[in-house]
């Protein structure tokens, strides 16, 4: 049969990337609705404050006028850089101009939701990076595209994506450093590689993850972990290529960028560099006192350190991950056996280590978390890419299977949960009793979820307050004509006149005790998939008569 009449059938990797890419398209499509669609969290308007402060710091200094800056160093959010809110924020008001009816909302609220969506940009660029860095780890294609859906899907990431616009960027630009880092050890054999530039890349990549947050200093403990390998690998291999002076000049090319963007991201270095060495002090002993729901027990910043970290992380890992964890020492064995312990996987190893040395680092120096571990979300893609490669160690098979599985388990629970992907907990956690016992609605987005339930309800409004914990929020979603009255929580009840609602954010799937004359008018709940576990967001409720 000549080869015009042969029938046209696509090979099978044709399709395989046919679905990747449909895949990768819906993410990114449906992530930027669900972004714009989930509410505006507790902090944004905070975050949004400290962007215009520091904006007018600059304004006012380019048009000679110190003032705002004087205003930014009496500022009480001074420490918190800006790195990325230039980039989402100035989006976010470009955005705002189209007018868009996305949501009925003002001017800065408008402007809160369209940097959900530059934020969830970001989300997908560091999916796409950490692609990258599991192909320089494994070298094997599908299991790197598999693992970067399994990045995306993961619902504890995913459901900070939609609206943390200060943990997600941080994110990104930790592994952005990451795989700069991989890439330099990987290329460093190569004599006619530009080493210059390699660092120059690292430095500007290294400045604009401490303009974000501070707490990017701790990249070094990473670096450090690298430069070790290096220095023993180049040692064993006998390449004395690096001499004092050639060392001199990459350490230049790497601080000179870093320390040139650091200052023009974070304008309160202006008046005295050394200002930096406060904000890490002060941001490691954040003054922030409240307490966090963990297994059960009531966990205050700075304390009980090493049991907050593992009771978050091994709840939110998910199980193909938590196997990972338990056949690590197989992988060891196989690693050791061959008695050859190849480049990726020393580079594996130092990602461990730099972990390890990191949640080592802030449990001696009893550093300030708080609301699970949303400060150090950038350490569970580097425990993400670790444990995969583990597992990949171990059987090329296993990973495979187990990806696919674990994204598609994903996929049901971002459904589920939806808009409240950051309360995940892994299939394992789910079935205990203890499991269900974290916090819930951190966030704070049953708020907007219950005020657009009340706004379509037939509830009266005119003839009755609402009385809520955080009333900035509400004014964000309620119909201020169909309920005018939203003040603050007055806290003893029965000092109020009736009829009056109240909503709470009850913690876990304990349901808040109301008074006997009120009764639930509605709650914010989802089911955690293929279990009986529950979780409440938020509880609205009527009260009349005593």
């Amino acid at each position: 049969m000549s080869d015009y009449q042969t029938p046209l059938r696509a090979k099978p990797w044709t399709w395989v990337l046919f679905f990747e890419i449909l895949l990768f398209l819906c993410i990114v499509v449906l992530g930027i609705y669900a972004a714009m669609m989930t509410g505006i969290s507790a902090d944004e308007e905070t975050e949004f404050n400290t962007f215009l402060v520091n904006l007018a710091a600059y304004k006012g200094l380019l048009a000679g006028d110190f003032s705002p800056y004087q205003t930014l160093l009496q500022y009480h959010d001074r420490y918190y850089g800006i790195g990325f809110h230039l980039v989402s924020h100035g989006l976010g008001n470009f955005l705002t101009q189209f007018n868009l009816p996305v949501l009925q909302l003002n001017e800065i609220g408008s402007r809160l939701i369209w940097a959900h969506a530059i934020n969830f940009l970001a989300f997908i660029v560091s999916g796409i990076v950490f692609r990258q860095c599991l192909l320089v780890l494994t070298g094997h294609k599908l299991v790197s595209n598999l693992g970067m859906f399994v990045f995306l899907l993961w619902p504890y990431l995913l459901g900070h994506a939609l609206m943390n616009v200060k943990d997600i960027p941080f994110l990104l630009a930790w592994l952005c450093c990451s795989y700069q880092l991989l890439r330099m050890l990987t290329i460093f054999q190569d004599a006619s590689r530009n080493w210059i530039t390699q660092f120059v890349i690292l430095g500007l990549l290294t400045g604009w993850l401490i303009s974000i947050r501070v707490s990017g200093i701790l990249i070094f403990a990473q670096y450090f972990c690298f430069a070790l390998l290096y220095i023993g690998y180049s040692w064993n291999r006998g390449d004395a290529r690096f001499s004092i002076q050639k060392s001199i000049y990459l350490g230049f090319a790497f601080a000179a960028p870093a320390l040139l963007i650091l200052f023009f991201l974070y304008p309160i270095l202006w008046h005295d560099p050394f200002e930096i060495f406060n904000a890490i002090t002060y941001m490691s002993k954040h003054p922030w006192l409240g307490s966090t729901l963990t297994a059960g027990e009531w966990i205050e910043p700075k304390t009980r350190l090493a049991f907050y970290l593992f009771s978050w992380i091994i709840i939110k890992l998910p199980v193909l991950m938590v196997l990972s964890i338990c056949l690590a020492p197989m992988a060891i064995y196989k690693v050791v056996g061959t008695r050859k312990i190849s480049l990726q996987q020393l580079m594996t190893i130092c990602l461990a280590l730099s972990i390890a040395s990191i949640l080592g680092i802030l449990i001696l120096k009893r550093v300030a978390l708080y609301n699970e571990l949303r400060q150090i979300l950038f350490v569970f893609p580097i425990l993400l890419l670790v444990l995969i490669v583990s597992l990949f160690t171990i059987s090329q098979r296993l990973t495979l299977v187990g990806l696919i599985l674990t994204g598609a388990l994903m996929i049901v629970d971002d459904l589920d949960l939806m808009p409240y992907q950051y309360s995940y907990v892994n299939e394992i956690a789910r079935h205990t009793q203890l499991g269900n016992k974290y916090e819930t609605d951190y966030f704070g987005l049953s708020i907007a979820q219950t005020a657009r339930w009340l706004n379509g309800s037939a509830t009266d409004g005119s003839t009755q307050c609402i009385y809520v914990p955080s009333p900035q929020q509400w004014r964000y979603e309620i119909d201020p004509i169909k309920f005018p009255c939203v003040q603050a929580y007055p806290g003893d009840l029965s000092l109020i006149k009736e009829p009056f609602m109240f909503f709470v954010q009850p913690k876990g799937n304990v349901s808040y005790s109301a008074p006997l004359w009120c009764h639930l008018a509605h709650v914010e709940q989802r089911s955690l998939s293929f279990s009986r576990a529950t979780l409440n967001m938020g509880e609205l409720y009527q009260c009349n008569q005593k």
